[in-house]
């Protein structure tokens, strides 16, 4: 029996070393992947640093983006004057063309005066050549 208990003491002896060895082969493993996850840890950090900073540019650049530009305001401000000028050209030209229109009357009325006085003129002075002719005449009936 001693060496039945010696073989198994032998072979627990053996498992034993195996199970040590298996023991610290996977404690190993276990600090390298301990350390691999140690270090992506330190990279997901690291990422996750520039990621938040990225996020905040990213609001900024919104805010700017969301905000009027000055050049489109002052664009806004030139187009709303230069609307309102023309407004103001518009009446002025609507008012002009008025005044153009009673002016053209006014004008016609003339012509139409002018053209009678210049008939009437015409009938004078041919009355006037008339009168001419006959005093004349008169003036050679009565010296013959």
């Amino acid at each position: 029996m001693s060496e039945t208990l010696r073989a198994n003491m032998e072979g627990v002896t053996k498992d034993k070393e195996e199970l040590q060895a298996q023991l610290q082969s996977t404690e190993e493993l276990l600090e390298v992947s301990s350390s691999a996850v140690q270090e992506l840890n330190s990279r997901i950090e690291v990422k996750d640093e520039r990621l938040l900073e990225l996020n905040t540019k990213v609001q900024k650049l919104e805010i700017e983006i969301a905000k009027p530009c000055t050049m489109c305001i002052n664009y806004e401000t030139k187009l709303n004057k230069q609307h309102l000028d023309l407004k103001d050209l518009n009446e002025k030209l609507e008012e002009s063309t008025v005044r153009c229109s009673h002016l053209n009357s006014e004008v016609q009325e003339y012509r139409e005066v002018v053209e009678a006085n210049t008939a009437k003129i015409s009938e004078l002075e041919c009355d006037l050549e008339k009168r001419k002719k006959y005093r004349l005449r008169l003036c050679v009936d009565t010296t013959a």
